[in-house]
């Protein structure tokens, strides 16, 4: 069997094209009722793409100081394109509906250009366009879905130098590769992946190392620069981060498992059977094991009986290592990195959007191996039995994430998505207050995402305990003294950082005088002694 050419026919454009036209629609239909889904990241990059687009620099919501908890690229994207009249959040809806399609076209011609059997291509295809993480995360104002385009973009410029060492392809990867940390700073996967990959390559060991270095030269200095500017501005490169309280262990088999649910229902076997992943897993590699052992076995066997023309492992190694090795590498070292920092820093428990980068990767590799496992009996089999009995299979297994799909699109119709589904603080007494207080003066509250997720509200934190200066309560006293009328939000509900300070803490240096009270919490005017 020939590898696919590189010229694709025009049904097959049309095709591919047709899926990330419904890639977008999916996401624009999940969002139509409510909007982008928020939570609190979403609002910070939206109010840092208000302050870019107003000249104030990117600054992090809740504080009105420099954002140097994330980098800039996707409050700037949000910025850019909010100047054609949109606002940030619709912006955002916009941007993530049409990049979530962009990469499902960008996957389709990947695997139509190294997937032989065409009809599996698509498959894999659609297995992008049914992802429910990446619809998820496409759902809400996050910068993921701009991340997971960009290392789609990334690998396929490295995988077409690795392969034909044409220049354009190296500069084009070393450019995607320095846009994925603008990004996200784990674009720096893209940074290490994309340096190794050319230590790996074909020729002399000396222009190997040197073409690494300026690759990783290359890519890494717009992000050393924002760091640059990050430590000018906090003396800290990426801000603070407190230790996680998760162990090794522990973030290994979250990460394992949010890959797992990708794959098969992981929750609801664990919701009505004893399941027991590691015991099932241990299986599954058992028989997978024996069976790679029984076709070696019947290719050894077929070879004695002259049924078979022997297999060049060398050549056919060659052959697929460019394809493979890119996306292999990626996840390799996106996953290490992800489950060794989730238990060293703090940051959100290990789910659907911080494993979701991997999963176009994985799904490459699933389907590439699909593909070329019936080469091993393709003069035996005639007629390709074995192609269609695994487009067959692979067929069947996509009934499962189109589930999810349905469940998700239906969801973001019927209640919202993230914080514009909480009905308890759309129904909030003091919440439906303060677009009136918010005309007077400053608001601010114990929970600044949600009053701009319910009202609409851009509001400022109290100060924060043990954290850097311009969080906590020097710099919240002088916003104070400079006059003009202020106002604290305080709701009395769960889930509030722990580090605020409370009315009471703040009454030993301000004056607090209830103006409105709900069963929910209190308003007061804020003066200073």
């Amino acid at each position: 069997m020939k590898r696919s050419s590189g010229k694709i026919k025009k049904l097959d454009k049309y095709l591919i094209f047709g899926l990330g036209i419904i890639a977008a629609v999916l996401v624009l239909a999940a969002t139509s009722k409510y909007g982008a889904g928020l939570s609190p990241d979403a609002v910070a990059y939206l109010y840092a793409a208000e302050s870019f687009k107003d000249g104030r620099g990117f600054l992090y919501f809740g504080y009105s100081t420099p954002m140097i908890q994330w980098p800039p690229l996707f409050p700037a994207v949000i910025a850019l394109v909010s100047a054609l009249g949109l606002s940030a959040a619709a912006a955002a809806r916009v941007i993530n509906a049409v990049v979530f399609g962009l990469t499902v076209v960008l996957s389709g011609f990947w695997f139509r250009n190294h997937i032989r059997f065409i009809p599996l291509a698509i498959t894999g295809t659609l297995a992008v366009l049914l992802s429910v993480p990446l619809l998820t995360v496409s759902g809400y104002a996050w910068s993921e879905p701009l991340f997971v385009f960009l290392v789609v973009s990334f690998l396929l410029s490295t995988e077409k130098y690795f392969i034909e060492g044409k220049k354009k392809s190296y500069w084009l990867s070393a450019l995607f590769a320095a846009m994925a940390c603008l990004a996200r700073y784990v674009g720096v996967i893209g940074v290490l992946t994309g340096a190794v990959l050319l230590l790996l390559k074909e020729g002399r060991i000396t222009s190997r190392i040197k073409e690494a270095f300026i690759f990783g030269l290359v890519s890494g200095i717009p992000l050393s620069a924002w760091a640059i500017r990050n430590y000018i501005h906090s003396s800290t490169l990426f801000g603070n981060r407190t230790p996680s309280v998760y162990t090794l262990g522990e973030t290994s088999d979250l990460a394992f498992r949010t890959v797992m649910q990708w794959f098969i229902p992981l929750r609801q076997l664990d919701e009505r059977v004893d399941f027991n992943l590691a015991l099932w897993t241990a299986v599954v590699l058992a028989v997978a094991v024996l069976a790679i052992i029984a076709a070696l076995i019947a290719i050894a066997r077929l070879n004695r009986l002259k049924k078979w023309n022997r297999v060049n492992v060398a050549a056919w190694s060659r052959q697929n290592i460019g394809p493979v090795l890119p996306a292999a590498l990626f996840v390799v070292f996106y996953c290490a990195y992800m489950v060794y920092t989730a238990s060293s820093v703090a940051f959100d428990r290990i789910n659907d959007r911080l494993m979701c980068p991997v999963y176009i990767p994985l799904i490459f590799l699933m389907f590439y191996m699909l593909d070329n496992i019936p080469i091993l009996f393709y003069r035996y089999l005639k007629n390709r039995v074995l192609n269609y009995a695994l487009l067959v299979l692979a067929a069947l297994w996509l009934v499962y994430p189109a589930c999810g799909v349905y469940r998700n699109v239906e969801r973001g119709l019927l209640y919202g998505i993230g914080m514009k589904a909480e009905t308890g603080w759309t129904q909030s007494e003091l919440m439906k207050e303060l677009p009136v207080y918010a005309k007077r003066g400053a608001i601010y509250t114990n929970f600044a995402e949600r009053t701009y997720a319910h009202a609409g509200i851009f509001s400022e934190y109290v100060p924060r305990k043990g954290s850097l200066p311009e969080y906590g309560l020097e710099a919240f006293l002088k916003k104070i003294d400079k006059g003009g009328d202020a106002y604290l939000a305080w709701f009395e509900r769960e889930g509030m950082l722990q580090t605020l300070l409370t009315p009471g803490e703040l009454e030993e240096y301000l004056i607090l005088e209830p103006v409105f009270k709900a069963d929910d919490g209190v308003l007061y005017r804020i003066d200073a002694r």
